[in-house]
């Protein structure tokens, strides 16, 4: 099997690096590569809506020695500061910006003189190119400066792209915050099939839009997304002739369901970094979930475990994008927190268990890595 990536699609998912092991355990070998490869990079190339504040990571086919001075990060000021640490004895490289990115900017990370007894390791395309996203907060006139205009900034699945299937969530990202009270569904937004109103879920964040199908949609008929006029930003501007997109809902059945299991972390050091399951990628502790608050402080770190389970579309189907859904309602556990008075002083009880719950559908799609041809 080769190397996949998956993009998940929705934001509507709460869950924070679900890892550890499958009930179809499988793995990629690189014993037999001539050179030592790039395998994966986070961001991906061409990747776009990055995290400022994400780290950048290079993970390799063999273990590397490096530093800052193998790789150059450069943005619309010109190279970028940042500080390197290695993962997973050296097979990983993770990159630290500092301070955090730009938003609403292009990168381009290139590789310097990473040699091996293997070769030098390097990007297909000679870079990793890929752009931040904008601002989620901030004073009204910055963020209305994100754009020139209000309009639909993009929309996933597209359809083109990536397939329209019948079990899609369907995401919105608009150029400039919205008003939550204009966005109402069945009024200002809505979803038909065969002439009538798809019942779904509806949520709304700063600049993005979500509309959860409650049902499976039929495949072999139309589906219409409609945005009309009443909808508007946080300044009262309205979106100027709306919006329609027509989708073809495609048939992802027989599925098949993959179950991965989120580890429990060990239950006396709990999320600390020495002696828990941690990422291959970056290092870091998996299945813990950082909660900030009043009542837990700004350091709480809630440990959780449990079955994630996907079902995965018929992949002969689906050859070069194979698509997956981890359904609404999907459940994780975790151990009570400790509730503390202003977040320092401990209150003599604590908050009973801690639930990491999917609210909508959490669609994606495995993709061939980019860095191999290998079938």
């Amino acid at each position: 099997m080769d190397m996949r990536k998956l993009i998940v699609l929705t934001g509507t998912a709460i869950l924070a690096a679900c890892g550890g092991s499958s009930s179809d355990e499988q793995t990629v070998s690189f014993d037999n590569w001539q050179e030592t490869e790039v395998v994966y990079s986070y961001p991906f190339d061409g990747q776009a809506e990055v995290s400022p504040n994400a780290p950048v990571v290079v993970r390799f086919s063999d273990p590397v020695e490096v530093d800052a001075s193998n790789f150059t990060l450069t943005g619309p000021d010109g190279p970028v500061n940042f500080t390197v640490e290695s993962a997973d004895q050296g097979r990983s490289a993770v990159l630290m910006p500092n301070p955090a990115l730009a938003v609403k900017s292009e990168y381009a990370l290139t590789l310097n003189n990473i040699r091996t007894d293997n070769g030098d390791a390097a990007l297909p395309d000679g870079s990793v190119d890929f752009k931040t996203r904008a601002a989620l907060e901030g004073k009204p006139r910055a963020l209305r400066q994100l754009s020139d205009t209000f309009e639909v900034a993009s929309v996933s699945p597209d359809g083109d792209d990536l397939p329209f299937l019948d079990f899609s969530s369907v995401n919105l990202v608009m150029t400039q915050p919205l008003d939550r009270q204009t966005v109402v569904y069945g009024d200002t937004v809505t979803l038909t099939q065969d002439g009538e109103t798809v019942p779904a879920y509806l949520r709304v964040d700063g600049r993005h839009i979500s509309i959860d199908p409650q049902n499976e949609l039929s495949s072999g008929s139309d589906v219409t997304l409609e945005l009309s006029n009443g909808v508007q930003n946080l300044y009262g501007e309205v979106l100027a002739g709306g919006f329609t997109r027509t989708f073809s809902p495609r048939n992802t059945k027989p599925r098949e369901t993959l179950v991965q299991e989120a580890a429990p972390a060990d239950p006396v050091l709990g999320c600390l970094d020495d002696g828990v399951q941690t990422s291959p990628i970056t290092g870091d502790p998996i299945n813990c979930v950082p909660l900030i608050a009043k009542l837990l402080g700004d350091n709480t770190v809630s440990k959780q475990q449990g079955n994630v389970f996907a079902e995965l579309g018929f992949a002969p189907n689906f050859p070069d994008k194979t698509p997956l859904r981890v359904p609404k309602g999907s459940l994780l556990k975790g151990d009570p927190l400790d509730v503390r008075i202003g977040g320092e002083v401990p209150a003599g009880f604590d908050s009973g268990e801690v639930t990491v719950t999917f609210l909508g559908d959490a669609n994606g799609y495995l993709l061939p890595n980019p860095y191999s041809d290998d079938p």
